[in-house]
């Protein structure tokens, strides 16, 4: 079964294991709201250099939020299971602490990607068990492109303005900063 993109006109059926010329990466949240508010900027920046941004979400709902930041949202269950079928690999993978605590398959997901070198980011209170030694705190200015864009995604879902920087933990070999 293939994922499916949500409420994404643009996207021509794509699915996030599609291949493609850009980097992709991979976020898992626990709503949009919960991506707008703690990576927007960073979400944005990072398509603004030319990154696929796949935002997974377990119930996908308004997501022009996402589309304003230029990410695409997919169901997290149909996503799941097409990468465990299909083997897909995100270049970066962002993942919500809380969804990686609560659901043991992102976990397992997130460990088989830091074993590998993959570039991962969380954001949340806490790193989950296991990954402190390997992550270590960035900080993320937001552009000031990105500060306009995430405010207008925010403003979209009534939530309150941003700040101009984004906390992450962020470990994997292949990080190179935000």
């Amino acid at each position: 079964m293939p994922a499916t993109l949500v409420h994404d006109e643009y996207a021509g059926g794509a699915t996030p294991a599609e291949s493609s010329l850009k980097y992709q990466l991979t976020m898992v949240a626990s709503s949009v709201i919960e991506a707008v508010s703690t990576s927007g900027g960073w979400m944005f920046d990072r398509v603004m250099a030319g990154w696929e941004v796949n935002v997974l979400l377990p119930k996908p709902d308004d997501v022009r939020p996402l589309s304003i930041l230029g990410a695409r949202a997919f169901d997290l269950e149909a996503a799941l299971t097409e990468a465990r079928a299909t083997g897909y690999r995100p270049q970066a993978l962002a993942v919500s602490a809380e969804m990686c605590a609560r659901d043991p398959r992102i976990g397992r997901q997130v460990s088989t990607a830091l074993r590998r070198g993959t570039e991962v980011t969380f954001w949340g209170a806490e790193l989950p068990a296991g990954v402190g030694h390997r992550a270590v705190v960035a900080e993320h200015q937001l552009t000031a492109a990105a500060h306009v864009f995430k405010n207008h995604a925010l403003a979209s879902i009534a939530a309150p303005a941003a700040e101009r920087t984004e906390r992450f933990f962020v470990g994997g070999s292949g990080y190179s900063g935000l």
